[in-house]
């Protein structure tokens, strides 16, 4: 695990939503990892996860990691109500505009076009950022050469929308999706007692039935099923609430990807774990029917949701990395394998930017 390079905002300027709102002065937070853009090393772009930022992912960075600073140049996304991101705790005062996560994904290509990136060689998330992953592939299909979304599906499925819709009524009570910057008004003490109830709740989704019942949670420094609630709570009440609700809102209104018939797309992996409560084997089926060059390896694990989270458990990290060493051999050092999508047509990248 390496702490990043830079961690730092762009400004996008004025950005229009697809709900038609504008995101005034839109800034998009990144953390940087490796080789500078422009070196014409392999660029892994990775989008975050819900409740986490672009540094989230400094578990999958390093020498004996995901992905090796040495050999490519990493370049992690804070989505929209989170870190340096444009997000409703920025201005609680002022109506929030609702953007999409494929909002997220279209501010972190121009993003990406302003530090003269021009093409990505691999995009991955985990929960949410997979989420994005799905969005990148569908929205340009012709920027990116292979993605690999973790414990993740372009939309929420049923049994999903239930848990985000009972931890929004908990957090967020009536509020619409526009007012959420109301919630950081509230009296502290009413804050902080939504805030520790929504993530008491959290915990019964996360992680497995077979995590509690054989006590695995003590692999995490969890003394008991209680002390799980209690530290969840605890963890959650030192959160935003309203950049929380900003991001579960945009959660619930993921929509299912549809790519264009004539694009085969890139090769898209998808990761679900086998005991995930929300983003379930089973409902990967029509995504496939989507995405031509797509398959599905299942992590192997008791942990729940929680078995793609950035440096969990060695057992579930190990399972991910053996898939990116199928897609780049040599930790993304000889490109991707020919054989898995053809050979990519790598485009040439026209300005040398170092991040700093």
């Amino acid at each position: 695990m390496a702490a990043p390079d830079a961690y730092e905002a762009i400004m996008l300027g004025d950005l229009k939503l697809e709900n038609g709102n504008i995101l005034a002065g839109a800034h998009v937070g990144f953390a940087h990892w490796g080789l500078p853009v422009g070196c014409g090393e392999p660029i892994v772009v990775l989008p975050s996860y819900y409740s986490g930022n672009a540094k989230s992912y400094a578990p999958w960075i390093g020498s004996e990691g995901l992905f090796d600073p040495e050999l490519c140049c990493i370049l992690a996304f804070d989505q929209f109500g989170a870190g340096k991101s444009s997000k409703p705790s920025d201005a609680p005062e002022k109506e929030w505009p609702v953007p999409s996560l494929a909002d997220c994904v279209r501010a972190q290509k121009r993003a990406l076009e302003l530090l003269g990136v021009a093409h990505i060689d691999l995009v991955a998330g985990w929960s949410m950022g997979g989420m994005q992953v799905f969005s990148w592939c569908e929205q340009f299909p012709d920027f990116v050469v292979s993605a690999l979304a973790v414990c993740a599906t372009p939309a929420p499925s049923a049994v999903n929308r239930v848990f985000l819709e009972g931890i929004r009524a908990v957090l967020v009570g009536g509020l619409k999706p526009s007012e959420v910057g109301a919630l950081d008004k509230l009296p502290r003490a009413e804050l902080a007692r939504r805030l520790r109830a929504f993530g008491a709740v959290y915990a019964g989704w996360a992680y497995s039935d077979e995590f509690f019942l054989s006590g695995a949670y003590r692999e995490f420094d969890y003394a008991s099923c209680d002390d799980v609630v209690s530290g969840w709570a605890a963890d959650h009440e030192k959160m935003d609430a309203a950049d929380l609700a900003a991001q579960l809102d945009a959660w619930l209104a993921a929509k299912p990807c549809s790519l264009a018939r004539e694009c085969a797309g890139p090769y898209v992996l998808a990761m679900p774990a086998s005991t995930d409560r929300y983003f379930l084997s089973e409902t990967l089926g029509d995504v496939c029917s989507q995405f031509p060059r797509m398959s599905v390896v299942e992590i192997e694990s008791d942990l729940g949701h929680i078995a793609g989270r950035p440096g969990i458990r060695p057992a579930e990290t190990a399972q991910i990395k053996a898939q990116i060493d199928r897609l780049f051999p040599g930790g993304l050092r000889d490109g991707p394998q020919s054989q898995a999508r053809g050979t990519p047509v790598r485009t040439s990248i026209p300005t040398h930017v170092t991040l700093q």
